[in-house]
C-alpha cells in the first residue's frame, strides 16, 4: 500500500483552517445508535436480505443471491467506512487539493501523473459480465446508502465533501491506487541522486541484500544455495500455512497479519458473505468489493508482499517533442483559485521526473507499471472466494497484475500451497535502476502471469512461510530487493523446535517480538566493548545501562530495559557513523528502516573507531534515564488523519500507548533508530487464523475496530483485544453466525430500483 501511506494521509490536513479547527467531535456513539442510520425497507432488492452482527460490529451478510449479496455489502462498507471511502477515492484521482487547500496542489499533481486509474475504462470493457454485474451492483449499494443514510461521516462537513455518485471505475481506480508498487519508495528515492557516489553506494548495498534473501521454496538447482542475510522493506507481513502432518490436530492451518500503516480507521474491515453461490468470511479493503484475506468453505488463504520487480524507470530524455503526449487537468482547490496542470507521458509511461516532489532534475524519467496494464483482479478475487482446490486457487489469479503478492494456500484436506501472484514482465536487460529506452533489450515483450511463474504445493517440510523475503529463486527474477530475513529465519526456526503445532502456537507467533539480528547485533557491540576495555568506563559512569545492555535478550517487550538500552545504543552508533559519510539526508534514509541493523552488523564486524564507540556509548547511556523502559519511548498512537491538524489535532488521537516489538520482529512495529520517543510509523494492524476442516474456527482481529464513524466506540473497541493477544471467533457456517451474532438487521425490498443485471 505505498502510495497509500505516501499520501498517508499524514500530510493530507496538514493545513486545514476554517471550520475544521473549530468544530466539535460528533457524540459518542455505539453500535445501536449507529445502527439508525441504516436504511432496512422499502430497499431496491429482490428478495429479503439479513446481516448478522456480533458485539464487535462484525457483519455476516446472508443474501438469496449474488445480486443482492453485492448490493448489501456495498451499503455495509458504506455503513461502517464512507467517511474512509470518500477521502480514499478523492485521493485516487489527485483530488485531495479539494479537501486540503493549496497545500496539496503537487501532491495531486504527482497522483495524477502516476494516473492509478489509467486502464479502469478498459478493465470494465474487458471483464467478464459476471465481473460486471457484482461491481455494477456493489457501486449501487453504496450510492442507495449515501443517498437515503441518516447520518452522514462527519469528514463531509469537515473536508467539504459533496455527495457523488460512485462508479465502477471508481472502486477500480481506487483498487490500483491500493496496488501501487512498494519498490517505488526506493525507485523515486534513488532516481535523481545516482550519480552521488555516496547515493550509488547505498543503492548497490540495498541490491547486495536483495539477491542474499532467502527464498520461501525451492526449484530445481536453487535448494544447493544457501541464503544469509536480505534487504530493506518499507512494507511488510507474515503468512504461514501448515500442512495437516504438521498440525497438532491433524488438520491444515493458515494465520497471517499483513503489516501496514498504522491509522484509523484501520485498512481493514471484516466481513461475511453467503449467498447460494458464494460462502466467505474475512478482511476486506473498503470500497472494493471482495475478501482479500479469509477463507471459504473448503480453502483458506493470506498475502504478503512479493515486492516483485513490475516497475521500470526509463531514460526518455533522447526522444523528441513529438513522441511526448500532453494532457491539461483541472484540479479544484478548496479555499483558492483552481489551477490547471499538464500531465507528459510517453509510450515508456507517465513521465515521472515532471513530479517536483521527487527532485530529479537530470534527465527525463518515464515509469512503466504493470499496473497501467489491463489485468483483472476483482475476476480473481471472485474465483479464490470460490475455489475449491489448489488448482482452482492458482488459475484464479491468471488475470491477477498489481501488486505482486505472495499468497499462501491451506485446505480443508490438509493441503497447502503458495501461487506468485503477478504480472512479471519479459525482458532481456533490467541491469540498473534506469534503464536506456533506447536499448531495445530493455524492453517489455510481454508478462509472466500466475500460471507461468513458480508455485509451491504440499513441500516434504509440511510448512510454507512468507514474509516479504524472496519467494523462489527463478527465472524470470522476481524481485531486486526483499526485506530482511529475520522475520523468515524466525518462522522457520519456529518451525524446526516445533514439530506439531497447533492454534495457540500460532497465536502466540503472530506476539512473537524477539528480534535474532538485534541480539546478533548487540553480541557483536559487546564483543568490541571488552575487547577495547571501553567497558570499563561504561560500568563506571552508568552501572545500569551497561547491565542492561550486557545481559539483553533480545526481545522487545515494551517493559524491557534491555530494549531501550540497545535501540539508543545502535541509534547513536548510527548517527556517529553515517551522518559524517553520508550526510543528514541518506542517513535519515538508513535510519528509516530495518535496513540500519544490517549496516550496522557490517560496520561492527569491520571495527567502529574507538572514539566513535565510546562517544556513541557515552550519549545512550545519557539518555537512558530519561525513559523508563521500551514502551516509555516506544509508542503507539492511533489517530486519524485529521490529528495532523496543528494545534487542534489531539481530539483526533483515540489511543495512545506502549507496544512490544520493532521494525525486524514477527510483531512488526516499525519505527527510526532515534534517541527520541516515537511512534510506530506501520506495521502489524491485523491478524487472522484459520483452522481448515473446522468451518468455525477463524479467528480475525483488527488494530482498530470495525466503525470508521468519529468518536464512535467501534472505531478503537479491539484494541484492547489487540494488545493482549485475543482475537474475535468469526464463524463460517450459519447456524454458528445465528448463535454467536445476536443482533439481527432484515433488510426487505420495495424500493422502486431493482438489483441490474449491468449498468
Amino acid at each position: 500500500m505505498t502510495l497509500w501511506r505516501i499520501v498517508g494521509l499524514y500530510f493530507l490536513p496538514f493545513m486545514l483552517t476554517g471550520c475544521v479547527l473549530i468544530q466539535p467531535l460528533p457524540p459518542a456513539g455505539d453500535h445501536s445508535t449507529r445502527a439508525l442510520a441504516f436504511p432496512k425497507v422499502d430497499l431496491p432488492v429482490a428478495e429479503p436480505v439479513t446481516i448478522y452482527w456480533n458485539q464487535y460490529n462484525v457483519p455476516y451478510i446472508h443474501a438469496r443471491n449474488d445480486s443482492d449479496l453485492a448490493f448489501t455489502l456495498g451499503m455495509v462498507h458504506a455503513h461502517l467506512r464512507l467517511g474512509q471511502m470518500e477521502m480514499l477515492k478523492r485521493i485516487a484521482y489527485g483530488r485531495i487539493s479539494e479537501m486540503a487547500g493549496p497545500i496539496t496542489i503537487d501532491l495531486d499533481r504527482a497522483i495524477r501523473v502516476l494516473n492509478p486509474g489509467q486502464v479502469a475504462m478498459d478493465q470494465l470493457r474487458t471483464m467478464p459480465q459476471a465481473t460486471r454485474n457484482w461491481l455494477d451492483n456493489y457501486t449501487r449499494g453504496i450510492n442507495y446508502y449515501v443517498e437515503h443514510t441518516a447520518q452522514l461521516p462527519p469528514e463531509f462537513d469537515l473536508l467539504d465533501l459533496e455527495r457523488e455518485p460512485w462508479t465502477p471505475r471508481d472502486v477500480l481506480t481506487i483498487g490500483r491506487l491500493a496496488a501501487s508498487d512498494v519498490n517505488w519508495i526506493t525507485y523515486f528515492y534513488f532516481a535523481g541522486k545516482l550519480n552521488d557516489g555516496r547515493y550509488r553506494e547505498v543503492y548497490e548495498r540495498l541490491r547486495v541484500f536483495g539477491r542474499e534473501s532467502q527464498p520461501s521454496f525451492q526449484t530445481g538447482t536453487a535448494s544447493s544455495l544457501a541464503y544469509i542475510m536480505a534487504g530493506l522493506s518499507r512494507s511488510g507481513s507474515n503468512s504461514i500455512a501448515i500442512g495437516s502432518k504438521r498440525s497438532r490436530d491433524a488438520v491444515a492451518l493458515l494465520a497471517n497479519d499483513p503489516h501496514l500503516g498504522v491509522m484509523l480507521p484501520n485498512f481493514w474491515v471484516l466481513v461475511g458473505l453467503q449467498s447460494p453461490d458464494l460462502h466467505a468470511v474475512g478482511m476486506s479493503i473498503p470500497g472494493i468489493p471482495v475478501i482479500a484475506l479469509g477463507r471459504n468453505d473448503q480453502i483458506a488463504w493470506g498475502g504478503t508482499n512479493m515486492r516483485s520487480h513490475s516497475s521500470d524507470l526509463y531514460d526518455v530524455s533522447h526522444l523528441p517533442e513529438n513522441r511526448l503526449h500532453s494532457r491539461t487537468e483541472p484540479i479544484q482547490v478548496r479555499w483558492w483559485p483552481d489551477t490547471d496542470v499538464t500531465i507528459r507521458s510517453t509510450e515508456f509511461g507517465p513521465i515521472v521526473s515532471d513530479i517536483e516532489l521527487l527532485e530529479i532534475e537530470d534527465r527525463r524519467l518515464a515509469l512503466r507499471w504493470t499496473g497501467h496494464e489491463i489485468t483483472d483482479e476483482l475476476t480473481a478475487f471472485l474465483e479464490v472466494m470460490r475455489a475449491q482446490n489448489f488448482e482452482q486457487f492458482r488459475h484464479a489469479f491468471r488475470s491477477y497484475g498489481a501488486s505482486g503478492q505472495n499468497y499462501l494456500y491451506a485446505d480443508d484436506v490438509g493441503n497447502i500451497g503458495q501461487v506468485l501472484a503477478a504480472y512479471i514482465p519479459q525482458r532481456n536487460d533490467d541491469s540498473d535502476l534506469i534503464l536506456d529506452a533506447r536499448d531495445e533489450q530493455t524492453h517489455w515483450r510481454g508478462f509472466f502471469d500466475a500460471t507461468r511463474l513458480p508455485y509451491a504445493y504440499n513441500p516434504v517440510d509440511g510448512y510454507l512461510a512468507s514474509a516479504n523475503n524472496r519467494p523462489v529463486i527463478s527465472e524470470p527474477p522476481i524481485g531486486r530487493v526483499f526485506s530482511a530475513n529475520d522475520r523468515i529465519h524466525r518462522l522457520q526456526s519456529f518451525m524446526r523446535t516445533n514439530r506439531r503445532v497447533s492454534i495457540s502456537d500460532l497465536k502466540s507467533l503472530q506476539q512473537d517480538v524477539y528480534s535474532a539480528a538485534a541480539f546478533r547485533l548487540r553480541d557483536l557491540l559487546r564483543e568490541q566493548l571488552q575487547n577495547t576495555q571501553l567497558i570499563v568506563e561504561l560500568e563506571r559512569r552508568y552501572p545500569e545501562f551497561t547491565r542492561e545492555f550486557t545481559y539483553w535478550d533480545g526481545q522487545f517487550d515494551s517493559d524491557s530495559r534491555g530494549a531501550l538500552a540497545f535501540s539508543l545504543t545502535t541509534a547513536a552508533l548510527a548517527l556517529r557513523i553515517y551522518e559524517p559519510r553520508y550526510g543528514e539526508q541518506l542517513t535519515d534514509f538508513i535510519l528509516g528502516g530495518e535496513l540500519a541493523l544490517f549496516f550496522l552488523m557490517g560496520e561492527t564486524r569491520s571495527g567502529v573507531p574507538t572514539e566513535v564507540m565510546l562517544a556513541a556509548f557515552m550519549e545512550a547511556g545519557e539518555m537512558f534515564g530519561e525513559y523508563d523502559d521500551w514502551g516509555h519511548m516506544h509508542r503507539l498512537r492511533l489517530s486519524h488523519p485529521l490529528a495532523n491538524i496543528p494545534g487542534s489535532g489531539d481530539r483526533y488521537v483515540f489511543f495512545e500507548g506502549s507496544v512490544d516489538g520493532s521494525s525486524s520482529t514477527l510483531m512488526k512495529s516499525a519505527h527510526r533508530l532515534s534517541l527520541e520517543k516515537h511512534n510506530v510509523s506501520y506495521g502489524a494492524q491485523a491478524r487472522h487464523i484459520s483452522v481448515m476442516g473446522r468451518p468455525d474456527e477463524n479467528y480475525f482481529v483488527l488494530l482498530g475496530g470495525q466503525d470508521g464513524f468519529l468518536n464512535n466506540a467501534g472505531m478503537v473497541d479491539q484494541v484492547p483485544l489487540w494488545l493482549r493477544g485475543e482475537y474475535i471467533r468469526f464463524p463460517l457456517r450459519l447456524k454458528s453466525i445465528q448463535s454467536e451474532f445476536t443482533t439481527v438487521w432484515e433488510l426487505l425490498p420495495g424500493g422502486p430500483e431493482r438489483s441490474s443485471e449491468s449498468i
